[in-house]
């Protein structure tokens, strides 16, 4: 006996062909019912208008060639039972007529509706498949759309501890500044009292130490505060920044350690940009103060200057110091990375830190170029602001003869 397995083929064969003969089955029932209908009612004018309807129907339902197979049929059955002789399939010249036309017809007829239907299924099926695909097009939008909120509320959260964090820290360095730099300025001015009554030389040298000590921890707790204050974002102000005045503001912060080492300061003319005053200003002068710091043996020698290129202007800060190696220029902007370690030169390790944390909230960039004993030119770029404009020709040849 055959498995099921095996079966399932003939199955298969045996059902497709049954799905084939359907149409023309109920065509030739469908046929039968008219001929019965026709002769129970003795149908003479519409006898074949009812055989076209079943044609149509046939050709609706079951294509181009059950309508077909349907109007073979009616013209058998409207010669046989109901053309003069009855029961014959002789025909007059008058039924022939009929009988051609009723043909013509029921053939046109049968491939057009055939074709009608045809092109209905497939715009149902077209819209079938759109409809579908708006669906699965939808549903792809509300997942996108629902991913797209989620992300904007874990960025609202995200930003919200990151202001949480910026203003503890601020916080934070406020109370350090406050309640350790009192007590080292109170160690350093007790060293120097210290000093000025004793004459022994260890005692005296032990005192500079710790007025030295004293003075590292204070530029370290001074450049931790102004590190958090340039890592707030909320501190940002953008306003229109003349560039020349707020040089000339960290120049006047920075009178003293100019006048100490005798430094010379020079500028090209610079133009306005948007940003934060106080900020440029504090970029200004850790650059400069660190022209300063790390010079060689004669006065330094500090030139800004100012470059428009693609839409942003370039600035320029160099100077005549003892220079860094190539493989430092990257590292030197990270936080408490000093190239000259202990103390014969002072600060916190945080000024170019600070740098980069300023011109990356103004949206720019900031790197350098030096090689030991060069010197070194600090680069950054600012967005111009809306009333800026580039410089003339003559300002150009002015900034390129001081270079």
């Amino acid at each position: 006996m055959p498995s099921l397995k095996d079966r399932s083929p003939a199955l298969r064969s045996v059902s497709g062909v049954a799905l084939r003969i359907t149409p023309y089955a109920i065509a030739t029932i469908l046929i039968a019912a008219t001929v019965w209908l026709g002769s129970t009612l003795h149908l003479t004018h519409t006898r074949s208008a009812f055989f076209l309807l079943v044609v149509l129907a046939s050709s609706w339902y079951a294509g181009f060639g059950a309508g077909l197979f349907a109007s073979v049929l009616s013209v058998l059955a409207l010669n046989y039972f109901f053309f003069e002789p009855h029961l014959s399939f002789a025909v007059t010249s008058e039924g022939f007529v009929e009988l051609i036309v009723f043909s013509f017809v029921a053939a046109c007829t049968s491939n057009l509706v055939a074709e009608r239907r045809k092109t209905s299924n497939a715009l149902a099926e077209l819209n079938r498949a759109l409809e579908q695909r708006v669906n699965i097009r939808t549903a792809e939008l509300k997942e996108a759309n629902q991913r797209l909120q989620d992300e904007i509320e874990m960025r609202s959260r995200i930003q919200r501890e990151l202001t949480r964090s910026n203003e503890e820290l601020e916080h934070f360095a406020r109370i350090l500044s406050h309640d350790v730099l009192a007590p080292l300025r109170t160690i350093s001015v007790s060293a120097v009292e210290l000093r000025q009554h004793h004459d022994d030389n260890g005692f005296l040298e032990l005192a500079d130490h710790i007025q030295l000590t004293a003075e590292h921890i204070e530029a370290f707790i001074a450049g931790a505060l102004s590190f958090a204050r340039a890592n707030s974002q909320r501190a940002m102000i953008a306003s229109e920044v003349s560039m020349e005045a707020t040089l000339q503001w960290a120049l006047l912060n920075l009178k003293t350690a100019i006048e100490q080492s005798h430094a010379t300061v020079t500028c090209d003319n610079l133009p306005s940009v948007r940003g934060d005053q106080a900020q440029v200003a504090n970029l200004f002068q850790n650059l400069i103060s660190n022209a300063i710091k790390y010079r060689r043996d004669g006065p330094p020698r500090v030139h800004v200057s100012a470059r428009q290129a693609d839409g942003e202007w370039v600035f320029s800060v160099s100077d005549n110091g003892i220079g860094i190696a190539p493989e430092f220029h990257e590292c030197v902007f990270e936080m408490f990375k000093r190239l000259q370690q202990g103390s014969e030169v002072p600060g916190s390790g945080l000024g170019l830190a600070i740098c980069r944390k300023i011109v990356e909230h103004h949206g720019g960039r900031i790197w350098l170029e030096s090689k030991p004993g060069s010197g070194s030119t600090f680069y950054f770029t600012l967005e111009p602001s809306e009333r800026s404009s580039a410089m003339s020709p003559i300002e150009e040849l002015a900034g390129a003869r001081a270079n």
